[in-house]
């Protein structure tokens, strides 16, 4: 797969690669159309989850993920390319100010704009932060372009949640997913509005019309959906020794998959959605509840 038509992507190339190992399995999600359920974890040094690898990844994203492709161009193209990461710390800031107790949240928004960037390969059209910005009220937490062949695209709704254990996870971001199903304005009715009221660049916008205006003999778009979940891990690290612990954090996940694999497809079955493609990315902390928002207050450069 190949980015869109002149859509790319914006996140620095193996920034996930560099802190997240995937774990490989053979569960499946049983749906007709394109899926994926992947499962990765950060990198272990000892019995700990190495989080510096973490906060540098995500700092040096931050500009890409905070601001549009126009608004960094216009950085770049006034030699002012240093400010990007900075001004993206003082929107995050603000951001923290309007709803402190919604800021630890904004880790699962930036790993999952990243982990659709990186590992979906599906550029990313808005950012929570985007959305919040233009005033949409939208439940989605970003908005990519996956392009399946050269006249066929998915206009993939992102939703994230972290959670204490793997099953409030899924439960609660299947809520916000019916949520935002049930909204007066979603899915691509939402990005063509924002299109209208000129809410995108320009050259964005041209490449947008081209992949979701109706018109006979171009390219197909739908919507699919993706899930970023996150939970604690739920391991005594004073019970074992390395090589072990290892290996049962692997063994954990895919047990805790095997075990919300069934709560996933009925929650897709019973909102009338199994026509659809979905994209679930799953990644455990050591406890997500408390680690995110200490891991955001280190991000933007401040104390847990």
């Amino acid at each position: 797969m190949s980015d869109g038509p002149g859509l790319i992507k914006t996140i620095a190339e193996g920034a996930i690669d560099s802190v997240f190992v995937e774990v490989t399995h053979s569960e499946d999600l049983g749906l007709r159309n394109p899926t994926q359920l992947r499962l990765f974890h950060l990198k272990l040094d000892g019995v700990s989850f190495t989080d510096e690898g973490l906060y540098k990844c995500l700092r040096k994203n931050i500009g890409q993920y905070v601001f549009s492709r126009a608004e960094i161009d216009r950085y770049v193209n006034g030699g002012d390319a240093f400010s990007v990461a900075l001004e993206a710390m003082e929107r995050v800031l603000e951001q923290k100010g309007k709803a402190p107790d919604e800021f630890g949240n904004m880790l699962g928004e930036i790993l999952l704009y990243a982990f659709f960037e990186e590992k979906l390969n599906a550029p990313k059209i808005f950012s929570k932060m985007e959305l919040n910005a233009h005033g949409t009220d939208a439940v989605y937490d970003g908005v990519h372009l996956l392009k399946l062949s050269d006249n066929e695209f998915q206009v993939v709704f992102g939703i994230s949640n972290l959670d204490d254990g793997p099953e409030d996870a899924v439960n609660n971001a299947f809520e916000k997913l019916k949520k935002a199903d049930g909204a007066k304005t979603k899915g691509i009715p939402l990005v063509c509005e924002l299109l209208f009221n000129r809410h995108v660049d320009d050259n964005l916008a041209a490449q947008l019309d081209y992949i979701i205006s109706p018109r006979p003999g171009v390219v197909s778009s739908d919507s699919a959906y993706g899930i970023f979940l996150c939970y604690n891990i739920g391991l005594a690290k004073d019970k074992y020794d390395t090589p072990i612990y290892k290996s049962l954090v692997e063994n954990k996940m895919i047990s805790d998959l095997q075990y919300v694999l069934p709560k996933i497809q009925k929650w897709i079955s019973d909102l009338g959605m199994n026509s659809r493609s979905f994209y679930i990315y799953v990644v455990p902390l050591d406890n997500a509840t408390e680690n995110k928002t200490s891991i955001m207050n280190k991000i933007i450069g401040g104390r847990n």
